[in-house]
């Protein structure tokens, strides 16, 4: 566990704040879902997504309070993995709200 900065602990403190709004965390929060076309081998794009994951650390970094303090942790690999959700044919409005 490494320690965090005061930057990062604001950060946590602000988003963590039931009166924030969720404008601001969709802000600073990440979330990524991409269209993949009909035939890429499932196979290779999880052995893609776990090089990416493994060469860059902060796709593995998880923040935790431990003691009244927020430390930062990298974990050993990314705590899900690749999600592959199948969702056929829906309109553009679907699509958005399903990501």
């Amino acid at each position: 566990m490494h320690p965090v900065s005061v930057f990062q602990t604001r950060m946590i403190s602000n988003l963590i704040d039931p009166k924030t709004t969720d404008l601001f965390r969709d802000h600073f929060v990440l979330r990524l879902a991409h269209l993949i076309s009909p035939g890429v081998e499932l196979r290779r794009m999880k052995r893609a997504f776990e090089k990416l994951v493994q060469r860059h650390d902060t796709l593995r970094l998880r923040f935790r309070e431990q003691n009244g303090n927020w430390r930062a942790q990298i974990l050993p690999k990314h705590p899900t993995g690749l999600v592959v959700e199948e969702i056929g044919n829906v309109s553009d409005e679907k699509f958005l709200a399903l990501i």
